[in-house]
């Protein structure tokens, strides 16, 4: 069944529906049928479409409003935002949804328990409050886990574990793309309930238009340190790369003093060791340990010469 519930809003002066209905069923669009007047393809187009982003569709005193809030389904990605369609007019509000959304179950409860909303205007507020409660609640989670990563950069005692850990270079990627992919929606919801606050709609009184101004303005704040957070991870990759190439370089440096080393003593070498006549002291007896004394004095040079440009 594509009714999953069907409650009366807790207001004791007027008779408000709200049906919550599964866009996955067939029989979806004749219930939406039934309870919208209004109903035509652009209606059923907006509130059953498969992929939506948020936004807001006036028809007189009615309208759709899409939103999107954080997946906490379990085995689901908390980045893959669930998407819950409403129609709301003065005396009904519909929602739609393909997948459960935690605000949605929230406001049920409240409704259950006698506190909830107890108008349509009311209902959206009590959505969006939801919504933006858990938006907040994550990105201080994301910030404390951000913080957590840069003191380990900061640590001297870590420098060496961390830029050798590749799982901690795909926590970082894994935390930006997850900040990158909310803020994708949060910005059309901003200006989707920008929108619903300028549009005169008989069924929101001033309270709820001051609610949705600060909605609206909070739903501002998370967007832009959500977009500070993108900021800070990638400088935190950065870092991380920046280690990680002083790493190579001191590697490569210790390997090229080795090689300048031993390039002057390989052609002694190949030169004392050429099998042709008149080579000097080729029969004498203390050959070897004489030719090991100029190596000695060769490498004592050399490295007399690196210190003294500060080669290492």
């Amino acid at each position: 069944m594509a009714l999953l519930l069907h409650k009366k809003l807790n207001n004791p002066d007027a008779s408000i529906d709200w049906l919550h209905l599964d866009g996955n069923k067939p029989n979806c669009s004749l219930i939406l049928k039934n309870e919208i007047k209004e109903f035509d393809k652009t209606i059923e187009e907006a509130l059953l479409e498969v992929e939506t982003r948020p936004r807001v569709m006036e028809f007189d005193d009615a309208a759709i409003v899409i939103l999107r809030g954080l997946n906490f389904n379990d085995a689901a990605d908390i980045e893959d935002m669930v998407s819950i369609r409403l129609w709301i007019q003065s005396d009904k509000i519909i929602t739609v949804q393909r997948r459960q959304l935690q605000s949605i179950r929230d406001i049920e409860k409240s409704i259950d328990s006698g506190q909830g909303p107890k108008t349509t205007a009311g209902f959206l507020c009590s959505l969006l409050e939801g919504l933006n409660d858990r938006l907040t609640t994550q990105y201080l989670e994301i910030e404390s886990k951000y913080e957590n990563m840069e003191e380990m950069l900061l640590s001297i005692n870590s420098l060496s574990a961390v830029s050798n850990n590749q799982n901690f270079i795909n926590e970082i990627n894994d935390y930006r793309r997850m900040v990158v992919l909310i803020n994708r929606f949060l910005v059309p919801q901003s200006i989707a309930i920008a929108k619903i606050r300028r549009i005169a709609f008989t069924w929101i009184e001033d309270r709820h238009a001051r609610y949705l101004e600060d909605a609206h303005n909070d739903t501002e704040r998370i967007i832009e340190e959500l977009q500070l957070l993108v900021s800070r991870f990638q400088l935190l990759r950065e870092e991380l790369n920046s280690i990680e190439n002083q790493r190579m370089n001191r590697h490569s440096h210790t390997l090229t003093i080795i090689a300048s080393i031993f390039l002057p003593l390989t052609f002694l070498t190949g030169v004392m060791g050429m099998n042709v006549s008149g080579i000097p002291m080729a029969s004498e007896s203390s050959a070897f340990l004489l030719l090991s004394l100029l190596f000695f004095v060769v490498i004592l040079i050399q490295v007399l010469i690196f210190k003294k440009f500060k080669w290492f």
